[in-house]
């Protein structure tokens, strides 16, 4: 994992230990919410973590940031699967993630 991974990220705890965290974390429609993003078990669960990202104004930082940092979970939109193939088709030279 890079140095950017981020632990404990949506804790709302007062004494939970929190590194630094990229600006657009704080932008995220989905602060607050965990149960649906990190239950890739569930088709269900899966298919609501995409809705809810699909319209998020941050979703091209976060797919960038969990595929930078091995996250696991959904993240912009993606599950963990799902990124470890657009990691594959990166090294190909193919970068979804960039702006058009």
């Amino acid at each position: 994992m890079s140095s950017g991974h981020v632990v404990d990220f949506w804790s709302d705890g007062d004494n939970t230990f929190r590194p630094h965290r990229p600006d657009w974390q704080t932008k995220a429609r989905c602060v607050g919410e965990t149960e649906m993003f990190f239950n890739e078990g569930s088709p269900h669960a899966i298919a609501d973590a995409k809705k809810f990202c699909a319209k998020c104004n941050v979703r091209r930082m976060c797919l960038k940031f969990a595929l930078d940092n091995d996250e696991i979970g959904v993240w912009g939109g993606t599950t963990t699967m799902e990124r470890q193939r657009l990691k594959r088709s990166r090294r190909r030279g193919v970068d979804i993630t960039a702006e058009t």
